[in-house]
């Protein structure tokens, strides 16, 4: 039997595993801090990615449960997909779950310190079904899929101010723009002086 040039092309390639095991290059996995890889890694990537398949779901009806993860801290966003009595949370909730592991695998991102920072829904391929009625009539039903998909990113450290201990980001309220109280000055002089004292 003849061998081709090129077996990855022809039929025989399916017997040629050791071939095509040689060509395959292992995905580095991430298990050790002390190991290079996690410094470099630690530099390189700030944010995962990560993608549900197309499902038998409409669009609408997974966007609630984006909206319920979407801001939330990704083991908190588990928690929610975990006890949701929506259909699809345990399809959700299984795709955050592999994003976790993918993060801190290949990304060295923390999984305590990461949180879901986007997440939207994409449309699937509408299949079309009659819906048969009475008397020979039939309509078409559209049996929808839908994806979703999410951003992941890692909260950085807060920062701590001195004699004050962890700065607190509430709004309207900043540690470094409040101005402390000072006397008035008596010598200062008043011009256009209302009817009215106002100081």
């Amino acid at each position: 039997m003849l061998k081709s040039a090129h077996p990855e092309l022809g039929a025989s390639s399916v017997f040629d595993l050791e071939h095509e095991k040689e060509k395959k290059e292992e995905i580095p996995k991430i298990t050790d801090q002390s190991d290079s890889r996690y410094t470099e890694a630690k530099k390189k990537h700030t944010e995962h990615r990560y993608s549900t398949t197309n499902f038998h779901i409409s669009p609408r009806k997974l966007s609630l449960l984006a909206n319920q993860i979407a801001g939330k801290s990704l083991n908190e966003a588990i928690k929610q997909m975990e006890f949701s009595p929506k259909q699809a949370s345990n399809k959700i909730m299984n795709s955050l779950i592999t994003a976790r592991c993918h993060a801190w695998r290949y990304k060295a991102m923390e999984a305590d310190k990461c949180y879901i920072e986007q997440a939207w829904v994409g449309k699937g391929i509408y299949r079309k079904k009659p819906n048969y009625g009475a008397r020979g009539r039939f309509s078409w039903l559209k049996m929808k899929k839908a994806h979703m998909k999410y951003v992941i990113k890692e909260r950085k450290s807060v920062e701590e101010v001195e004699g004050i201990g962890r700065k607190r980001k509430l709004k309207g309220f900043n540690y470094e723009k409040k101005k402390v109280w000072t006397p008035l000055i008596e010598d200062k002089p008043i011009y256009n002086p209302t009817r009215f004292y106002n100081w």
